[in-house]
């Protein structure tokens, strides 16, 4: 099936696209083809790279919707004709309009900071909306997603976990919040019905990147709602090598983080939060940064000799008593160190150009003078003129700054 997603700017015409189709449709998307050709989405200006992205918007469209052409392909396009439309409809290309609100729109572009091209493109929008021809589907809400902050506990096998499995709350109820919602205890009921027995299927994603099958790191055997919250039970594939490496992440608590897609299907504003009794799930996804401060990762499979891979030659590192060292450097050391060899070399390289510099220019001029009225300027400015020795000050400036290298290194 074609698909066309229209909208005003920040609908989230893109962010519907990536989450809806399949891994390996064609999606034609003029902020993605105005990134190609080496311009920045959503940016001012930048007339002639937008005048050939459009060519190109225009012809992928053209052809990805051609009848010769099998593939499921997706196009978004802000405002099409309304002749345009209805000669699509009669196509049967499916047509999804967007339409958040335009109070919407305008608060997200702003939350983004988007151009004032952008703002004026939504208020355009809105004050001339499109026809939108029979079959044609308005969607006022879209996927969202949250993000929940997750402590790590990590508890052995109590739980009979096996390996690439973790357990925890992907929702807790009754509390509010760091953007002012409140789940309730049954707004998951309806949607977990959806997938197969107990909320087993449920994705996992990292960071919401479902249109990366590589992304995709496993899925939920148990997803079930308590008198505590949204109670989850993933597998992590191992065989992926993404899914192994979020997994050790996972077990070294180096990753403390969840988040789930959702969408909004019954609630109310009440006075101190937006309460939420209906809530359609679409996957949950590992991710550095959360929201909800009072979910959990209630335990991670223990490490074991069978899925614990032996270190390689460069991880496997020892003292010269022969014990390992019982922490790996972090990567701030790492990038520090490799800070303080460049500073070195350009110390060296600095202070040897100087110096050839001077011995060109001023063969004469390093000699000391006794004579009558001499004044010694040379000798005593020659630690901070660059002209007259100054190699000097320029190695104890950036011998400080290797200096203050070395002291975040010992942090």
């Amino acid at each position: 099936m074609k698909t066309l997603i229209i909208g005003a700017p920040c609908a989230g015409k893109t962010t519907y696209a990536r989450q809806h189709r399949k891994a390996g449709d064609p999606l034609i998307d003029f902020d993605r083809l105005v990134e190609a050709t080496g311009g920045t989405a959503h940016a001012q200006g930048q007339d002639d790279i937008r005048r050939v992205a459009e060519a190109m918007r225009k012809a992928g469209q053209g052809r990805g919707f051609a009848d010769d052409i099998s593939a499921d392909v997706w196009a978004i396009y802000t405002r099409p004709s309304n002749g345009a439309l209805a000669d699509m409809a009669e196509r049967g290309i499916r047509i999804i309009c967007l339409d958040p609100g335009e109070k919407t729109c305008l608060e997200r572009a702003e939350k983004e900071a988007r151009s004032n091209s952008s703002i004026e493109a939504i208020k355009a929008w809105y004050e001339n909306p499109p026809v939108l021809p029979a079959g044609a589907e308005r969607k006022k809400t879209v996927m969202k997603t949250k993000k929940l902050n997750l402590k790590i506990d990590r508890i052995g096998a109590k739980d009979n976990l096996t390996a690439g499995q973790f357990t925890g709350y992907a929702s807790v109820f009754g509390n509010v919040d760091s953007v002012g919602d409140k789940i309730i205890k049954g707004a998951f009921v309806k949607s977990l019905k959806e997938f197969g027995d107990g909320g087993a299927g449920i994705p996992c994603y990292w960071c919401h990147e479902t249109s990366d099958p590589e992304m995709n790191l496993g899925t939920t055997l148990e997803a079930t709602e308590d008198e505590h919250g949204l109670f989850v039970k993933v597998q992590l594939d191992l065989d992926n090598p993404k899914a192994a490496y979020a997994y050790k992440l996972l077990k070294e608590q180096r990753v403390r983080q969840m988040s789930f897609a959702y969408q909004v299907t019954d609630g109310e504003n009440k006075k101190d939060c937006f309460e939420i009794t209906g809530c359609k799930i679409f996957e949950v996804s590992i991710v550095p940064v959360g929201a909800n401060q009072a979910t959990s990762i209630e335990s991670v499979k223990a490490l074991q000799e069978e899925d614990t891979p032996e270190p390689s030659e460069d991880e496997a590192t020892e003292d010269e008593g022969g014990a390992s060292e019982e922490e790996p450097e972090t990567d701030l050391t790492a990038d520090l160190e490799t800070l303080e060899d460049q500073l070195a070399k350009i110390v060296d390289l600095v202070a040897t150009m100087i110096e050839k510099t001077q011995g060109e220019e001023n063969p004469e001029e390093d000699k000391p003078t006794d004579e009558p009225g001499g004044t010694g300027s040379e000798t005593d400015n020659s630690e901070t003129d660059p002209r007259k020795g100054g190699n000097v000050s320029v190695k104890k400036e950036a011998d400080a700054i290797i200096a203050r290298a070395n002291r975040l290194l010992n942090i």
